[in-house]
């Protein structure tokens, strides 16, 4: 006999929507609008997910959230720290001086790439994690992953990124540039894009960061998102790819990020 726990499923996590990937097949969720792109109706994600009931009783869930949920930041190399601890209260104070006492309120996370590399750091509201927690334990089932669409996308593709890689990351309400030179993710950059706006402001974004760039070598860019919102209309200094997406939607909204776990 299997255990309880031994179908696994995806639950891609926005503030809009929210889609159920399992046994081939994807679920949309479409929640009410809230005025906080950081934040998740809860109390209507409980009513909305009383058809699912059945379909998430028992299973293991990992859980993607998309971008608007997330912050993410670099921190430099302090030769002086060696524990993880240690890096995380560097990087909460670090968040805390950013953003204030809001900053207070989050769930932090860090990610570590090698000695004397910059440390990548992500922060979610605590909210947001207390939220899906209660929700795994109201319908009976495990939360097994609680990952960025940032770090989904990266682990999943890393093998395809070139030497100096930009990644631009396209959803409804966050565009987010990431930039790694040598395979080392050293800088974020984040847009908030204006209705109708998307592809302009794909590069803008992309135009402002290559003015700081630290030499001339050619850089790679890989989109990610729902095509309507991008443009490759970057000109002849950076090479364009367009990561593939499990399909083609019609919606801007919708995140394809189930397939990848």
């Amino acid at each position: 006999m299997l255990p309880l726990w031994h179908k696994n499923m995806t639950m891609v996590v926005s503030p809009e929507t929210i889609w159920l990937h399992h046994d081939g097949q994807v679920q949309e969720i479409v929640l009410p609008t809230v005025s906080s792109h950081h934040s998740i109706d809860f109390n209507a994600l409980i009513e909305k997910l009383e058809p699912y009931q059945t379909t998430l009783s028992g299973r293991i869930v990992d859980v993607i959230l998309a971008n608007s949920l997330v912050r993410y930041a670099t921190l430099p190399w302090q030769p002086h720290l060696y524990k993880q601890q240690d890096w995380l209260a560097v990087a909460k104070r670090y968040l805390r001086d950013v953003f204030g006492h809001n900053a207070e309120l989050w769930r932090v996370s860090i990610s570590l790439q090698g000695y004397g590399n910059p440390i990548i750091v992500a922060a979610v509201d605590a909210m947001v994690c207390d939220g899906l927690e209660n929700l795994a334990a109201q319908y009976h089932w495990k939360l097994n992953n609680l990952e960025p669409a940032f770090a989904c996308v990266v682990n999943y593709y890393q093998r395809s990124f070139n030497r100096q890689s930009w990644l631009l990351m396209v959803e409804q309400h966050r565009f987010v540039l990431a930039q790694s030179y040598d395979g080392i993710w050293q800088h974020f950059t984040v847009a908030i894009p204006q209705l109708e706006q998307g592809p302009a402001q794909c590069i803008l974004l992309v135009k402002q960061a290559q003015q700081l760039r630290r030499d001339d070598e050619k850089v790679t860019l890989y989109l990610y998102g729902h095509q309507n919102l991008m443009s490759t209309d970057f000109g002849d200094e950076i090479d364009v790819h367009i990561l593939p997406n499990m399909a083609q939607l019609s919606s801007p909204a919708q995140l394809d990020y189930g397939y990848l776990s």
